[in-house]
């Protein structure tokens, strides 16, 4: 699992099923998901709220500012969890780590998709 979180931050840089189940609350009609115990779950929560936040800002600086705080906590987020990662490794079943890696890779190509998406239409903007 270590190494394929690394490979994730290395591919986030150059571009399932939870045993622990995420839960969804609602406030004002927003639904909001509660990060699990878990460190992966952490991790896919994070990308998560930075993926909200890409389509939230107004400006490329403000992009640019979401964009690299998420880059430096994911840079972050090995040394800060690697025990528990360690840990995760050792109890979870090949399948239950293959819907692990999946759904952290949805929630990384929904980030930088959102990152092209809001670029592209700031980019438009800024033409006219």
């Amino acid at each position: 699992m270590r190494k394929f979180l690394m490979a994730a931050i290395a591919v986030f840089m150059l571009s399932g099923t939870a045993v622990a189940t995420e839960n969804v609350v609602v406030v004002n009609n927003n639904v909001t998901t509660v990060q699990s115990g878990n460190a992966i779950d952490k991790l896919i929560s994070m990308i998560n709220g930075y993926t909200k936040k890409v389509n939230a800002v107004k400006t490329i600086d403000e992009l640019m500012k979401v964009a690299e705080k998420c880059f430096e906590e994911m840079m972050s987020f090995e040394e800060k969890y690697a025990d528990e990662i360690a840990r995760l490794e050792d109890t979870l079943t090949e399948a239950q780590m293959e819907r692990y890696e999946a759904k952290l890779e949805k929630a990384m190509e929904a980030f930088e998709a959102a990152v092209e998406k809001k670029t592209e239409q700031l980019m438009d903007s800024y033409n006219f």
